[in-house]
Parts: structure tokens; C-alpha cells; sequence
């Protein structure tokens, strides 16, 4: 088993790697140490994922004139409200194989392409805007934020605008 010594794992911290640390205190072995701008993508990733989940709520709703925020999210089919452990973005697609939960009705596909697509791009333009920069308490990071927030934001714009244009043409 691998033992860490203090100045070690000093080593590692300094090292700007938060996962090498960790398996260290742990004693477990390093094998691939996670950097600080991987793990800001893998976040913004998830996030993305999050964001997509509602961009389909706003695809669907905004053009039908039904409010975003009530009432609860629901089957286009039956109507039967969606229960919360099967409004987990791609998971819960993936798990009901695509179809509803109570009446079986087939779920669209352009969710999970939606959810999918908005995760990977805001992945994508986090990476893409935090390349070369230092993630740690510096002015370098800040001074990116309001710039990296204007892009998520146009982007998860554009997949919305394009996700209600595609349902338009395919309805």
C-alpha cells in the first residue's frame, strides 16, 4: 500500500492537482492526477447537463405559451407529472428507454440530444476560455468569469432557439 509522508504530500499540493493529495491522504495510489482545469470542466459539464434539462422545458413550453416555472414538469402524453428521481438529465432517459414512466408513451429523443449537447458545450467553451489560464485565487480567473458567463449563456440561447426551430419544422 502506498504511504504519503507530510512533505509528500506538500509535494503534491503545491503541485496544483487536488486528486493525487487525496489519494495520498487516503493511501491509495495515484494513477492519473485530476488538475484543477479538468475538474472546472467536468463541473461546467455537469452543470451544462442541468442547464440542458431546463433549455427542454423552455423548448417545449415557451411556443405553446405554458409558463417555464408552473406547473411542475409533466408527460406530453398523459399529462402525469414527472417524478423527481426521472428528471435526471440523460440518466433517467437512459433508464426508462425512453419512454414515459406511467403511460409508456415514447419520449422524444431531442431531449437527450438536448441535455447532451448543451453539456458538451458548455464543457467545451469552459475548456476553451480557461485554457492557459491559472486556477487559483487569481486576478487571471476572475477577469475571465463575466466572459465565460456571456458565452454559457449565448450558447445555451442558441440551443434553445435551435431546439424550437427543429421541433417547429418536425411538428
Amino acid at each position: 500500500m502506498y504511504r504519503c509522508t507530510s512533505a509528500q504530500a506538500v509535494v503534491l499540493l503545491e503541485a496544483g492537482s487536488l486528486f493525487p493529495a487525496t489519494t495520498a491522504i487516503v493511501g491509495l495510489p495515484s494513477m492519473m492526477p485530476v488538475t484543477e482545469y479538468q475538474f472546472a470542466v467536468a463541473v461546467a459539464m455537469l452543470c451544462g447537463f442541468m442547464v440542458g434539462s431546463f433549455l427542454n422545458v423552455v423548448i417545449y413550453r415557451v411556443p405553446r405559451g405554458i409558463s417555464v416555472v408552473r406547473p411542475r414538469s409533466f408527460c406530453p402524453a398523459c399529462k402525469a407529472p414527472i417524478r423527481p428521481l426521472d428528471n435526471i438529465p440523460i440518466l433517467s432517459w437512459c433508464l426508462l428507454r425512453g419512454r414515459c414512466r406511467n403511460c409508456h408513451a415514447p419520449i422524444s429523443p431531442r431531449y437527450l440530444a438536448v441535455e447532451a449537447l448543451t453539456g458538451i458545450a458548455w464543457g467545451m467553451v469552459t475548456a476553451w476560455q480557461l485554457q492557459g489560464i491559472t486556477l487559483s485565487v487569481s486576478k487571471s480567473l476572475y477577469d475571465h468569469i463575466p466572459q465565460l458567463a456571456a458565452l454559457l449563456i449565448l450558447v445555451s440561447a442558441l440551443v434553445a432557439a435551435g431546439g424550437m426551430i427543429v421541433d417547429r419544422v418536425t411538428s
